[in-house]
């Protein structure tokens, strides 16, 4: 295949995306975020049918790196806004408690387990264990989107469940940061770790206030576009060529201008229909770039890091009963309701695979595709089991593509 040919395959695809994000298309097509597409990239890549070589996929680097940020930006952007309100401030920090839980446990039993399972890793076991917590930790907003649309869901379990997945975001974009600093441009070896942790950040906190003092003059919507994508990509190119983070200060742009900005509503409602044509090409690229024979101890790493998943959603369920009594509902499998990982995640390990020209940021980006599939087979079940045992779930409800209009309570609205 030509680059040529993968290109217009790639807008094709992009605009599907935005056809299957829009009302015109029968909603809850699919996985709720896309992750089939991961595996029909894999199916095409390299290492399956060949259509779609990696060397190919690495020629559209700089696009992989735009779009894994941009996908940053609209989850910063619609961070502290679910469905015309705010996140609730205290499941927010119950929720990103969880997520650092689970990333926590996950990181751990990879790091304890890798001499014993892939000592060949040893020398990479920071950017191992560090990678795969990153890239496990998060909970797609889609899967709760997803149930709540189709099945006419309310009340205080779905609206919590939105919160903890909504704060999650930002848990594996912060260790992004942290795990890029540890490994330091030589330009930037001087400074310290913390000062290099935070400085995509500031880039994007910085950027971020240009365009909020831009937008503020009351410009018009074309204006506006212009002034988003124009300060983004100055962002992410600052952050890309210091080798921070494009995705940290991408979404802390995005945070910004989503606390800050007195326009975060129609912002939002801009940016939101481009999150799903940028993520479908974004998830197939992905999956082209997964080699799981180059890939070092996968078939290894991939059930321990699953496993650890698995495990650590029971220590976050003990947590969100004790912290939540809107999660007391859903019972003690709670967690479960978050497996999802979703986009956020996946940007995260396809900037991980660019930022590390290695055999272990292979690993990292096979285990993240797996459990990006696996979460999204698992999530939604177990999100109907919760919220019918709540009794917040109408089973009766029409679906989606017999409904004339989109339902406002989604719950997980950018």
């Amino acid at each position: 295949m030509s680059a040529l040919i993968l290109l217009v395959g790639l807008l094709v695809l992009s605009y599907l995306g935005s056809m299957l994000r829009g009302d015109r298309t029968i909603r809850g097509f699919g996985l709720p975020s896309g992750a089939e597409y991961v595996f029909l990239g894999f199916v095409l890549g390299s290492h399956a049918l060949g259509i779609i070589p990696a060397e190919l996929v690495l020629s559209f680097e700089p696009l992989l790196v735009v779009a894994a940020s941009w996908i940053a930006f609209i989850a910063g952007l619609g961070y502290t806004q679910i469905a015309g309100r705010r996140i609730v401030l205290h499941r927010a920090l119950v929720g990103i408690i969880g997520t650092a839980l689970v990333g926590a446990g996950v990181g751990a039993s990879v790091w304890f387990a890798l001499p014993l399972i892939a000592p060949e890793l040893m020398h990479d076991r920071v950017l191992v264990a560090g990678g795969i917590a990153i890239v496990s930790c998060a909970s797609t907003r889609q899967a709760v989107r997803w149930v709540v649309q189709r099945h006419a869901a309310s009340g205080p379990l779905s609206d919590a469940l939105a919160d903890f997945a909504r704060a999650s975001a930002i848990v594996p974009v912060l260790g992004l940061s942290l795990l890029l600093a540890w490994f330091p441009n030589p330009k930037l070896a001087v400074f310290s770790f913390a000062l290099r942790a935070s400085l995509a950040w500031g880039v994007g906190v910085l950027l971020g206030l240009v365009a909020l003092t831009l937008i503020a003059r009351g410009l018009k919507r074309d204006e506006v576009w212009g002034i988003l994508v124009g300060t983004s990509l100055l962002a992410i190119g600052v952050a890309a060529r210091l080798g921070l983070s494009s995705v940290a200060a991408a979404f802390a742009m995005g945070l910004t201008l989503g606390i800050a900005s007195r326009h975060r509503t129609e912002l939002a409602a801009m940016l939101r229909p481009t999150e799903r044509a940028v993520l479908l090409p974004l998830a197939v690229l992905a999956g082209a770039l997964v080699n799981v024979l180059e890939a070092p101890a996968i078939a290894l790493l991939i059930p321990l890091a699953i496993g650890a998943r698995f495990l650590s959603e029971l220590v976050r369920g003990l947590w969100l009963l004790i912290a939540s009594r809107s999660a007391r509902r859903a019972g003690p499998l709670v967690g479960y309701n978050l497996l999802s990982t979703g986009d956020v995640s996946l940007a995260c390990a396809v900037s991980i695979s660019l930022s590390f020209d290695r055999p272990a940021a292979l690993s990292v980006l096979a285990v993240a595709a797996a459990g990006v599939i696996i979460g999204e087979l698992i999530a939604p079940v177990a999100l109907k089991r919760s919220l019918g045992r709540a009794g917040e779930l109408d089973m009766s409800a029409d679906e989606p593509w017999s409904r004339a209009s989109d339902a406002p309570n989604d719950g997980a609205h950018a």
